[in-house]
């Protein structure tokens, strides 16, 4: 790792920018993960009643950021456009996981939840509550 404090304040923004979007593209990664081990139901096969168990015991996530991943990675699987508008940066964790719990909560249908997505992309976590 970089000594931080040798580095000029033009490295440093360069290189907090590219450790913003590195964080952001191994989210996604770890929401495919995530999807593919709830499909095979391997949290099960490790002794976890759950999937949100198994974020929080074996990979050290919080309670809140169990649900945020659990959230978002079902409604990626359930409507794919999703994926894209995250991956776009259109949308962040924060606000996938609302959106996906609201359309759980709400039983909306894929279609449904498309029309709700176009509302709500590009809009801050607040404004996607208001919205939902």
């Amino acid at each position: 790792m970089t000594n931080l404090t040798s580095i000029s304040n033009d490295s440093l923004h360069a290189e907090t920018l590219q450790a913003a979007a590195d964080e952001k593209a191994a989210t996604l990664i770890l929401l495919e993960h995530l999807a593919e081990i709830d499909r095979r139901r391997l949290y099960a096969m490790r002794g976890f009643s759950s999937l949100w168990e198994y974020i929080q015991k074996e990979l050290g996530y919080s309670e809140s950021q169990a649900f945020e991943r659990v959230s978002a990675m079902r409604l990626i699987v359930r409507v794919p456009e999703v994926k894209e508008e995250l991956r776009a940066g259109k949308l962040t964790l924060t606000t996938t996981a609302k959106l996906g719990a609201h359309a759980r909560r709400e039983k909306l249908v894929p279609q449904d939840t498309v029309a709700l997505l176009q509302e709500v992309v590009g809009k801050s976590s607040w404004e996607v509550e208001r919205v939902l």
